[in-house]
């Protein structure tokens, strides 16, 4: 165990995990810890998804049977769920190797009191504590904690493809119901980061850190088909069956050979391009003037009559779609890329 401890120290400078608060006392060494905490409810929906999608879950297979309200009150995975983030902060048992999952420590042996000092005791001995929703920020606290410099761009690179459009307002209500200790926490998480923002906007005059960065958020409240009031503004599918025929086009496209997948990234690329407000406007010009010219009766002259005749209209589409693609801003087509590969590839 030494040796082990030993070569650790020696090897590496960062340890990047799920580690509880039980990496220190398993190591034997103190170390500079910075945490990340997310809004209960988006972090139990981005979870339930998460299970559903990643085959190598211990809980893929029971997930596929189960809504969202079931997978937070079934035995098997509500400890997933139930203030799961102040659990996780609290915890000094390290997961048991012949376990999938840790014991939940929220019974006859702990109180929630308990839990939550320890979570809150944890978090005071973070150097510093960030949240998903301002990750940007979140980056600039914890480089300048660790001494660190960066240049400001914050990839995307996890996108949940088959996350729930539209919730119940009483899964919602379950949900927090489930999660007071972790809303607590949250809130006073937003707080330390908002503080340390402040005081280094302060010291150093630095500008406030802009996101740009989209969040793959879930709907929670929308009005009922019999509230609104204008019926025939509704739109024709509703978001659930939106939701179901996205993912069944995504899981036959999975399927498919990987330059007919190759093939549906790039056209799914393509579409981003266009439905995404912060692309600007330039980029969709040589895809606009591909289509015009692939449609147009320019095309349609003599020599094109024949099939392999249209040859050269869809290079000239091919090439089009390729520049405006390739115009846009570096940061949002690696999102794009991500989110592309998310969708159509193999898990």
């Amino acid at each position: 165990m030494h040796a082990v401890k030993d070569i650790c120290q020696r090897k590496y400078s960062v340890f990047s995990g799920h580690f509880m608060d039980a990496l220190e006392p398993k190591m034997g060494i103190s170390l500079q810890t910075i945490t990340v905490l997310r809004d209960p409810v988006q972090r139990t929906i981005s979870n339930y998804a998460h299970v559903r999608r990643d085959p190598y879950q211990p809980w893929h297979e029971l997930a596929q049977k189960l809504t969202l309200r079931e997978f937070c009150q079934h035995p098997d995975t509500r400890e997933l769920i139930e203030n799961y983030q102040a659990v996780c902060l609290s915890t000094r048992t390290p997961t048991p190797e012949n376990s999938t999952t840790f014991a939940h420590p929220l019974g006859a042996s702990r109180s929630t009191t308990d839990v939550l000092s320890a979570a809150r005791d944890r978090l005071e001995r973070c150097v510093a504590v960030g949240v998903t929703e301002q990750l940007p920020e979140s980056l600039v606290v914890f480089a300048d904690a660790l001494g660190l410099s960066w240049n400001g761009v914050v990839p995307f690179e996890n996108v949940a493809y088959n996350r729930p459009i539209l919730v119940e307002e009483t899964t919602i209500g379950l949900i927090r119901e489930m999660t007071t200790l972790d809303a607590i926490l949250y809130r006073e998480a937003v707080g330390m980061l908002e503080a340390r923002i402040a005081a280094l906007k302060t010291e150093t005059n630095r500008p406030d850190v802009i996101s740009e960065r989209r969040h793959s958020y879930t709907r929670i409240a929308e009005p009922a088909d019999e509230q609104i009031e204008n019926p025939s503004a509704a739109p024709l599918l509703s978001p659930k069956m939106r939701s179901r025929i996205y993912m069944g086009i995504a899981k036959t496209v999975r399927e498919w050979p990987p330059t007919l997948r190759a093939i549906a990234r790039y056209l799914y690329l393509f579409l981003l391009v266009f439905r995404d407000p912060r692309v600007k406007w330039y980029c969709r010009i040589p895809i606009a003037f591909g289509a015009a010219y692939f449609f147009s009766p320019i095309s349609l002259i003599p020599n094109h009559v024949a099939l392999f005749g249209r040859l050269d209209d869809f290079l000239v589409m091919a090439f089009c779609l390729w520049l405006s693609i390739d115009l846009v801003a570096p940061i949002l087509l690696t999102e794009f890329r991500a989110a592309a590969v998310a969708r159509f590839e193999p898990s």
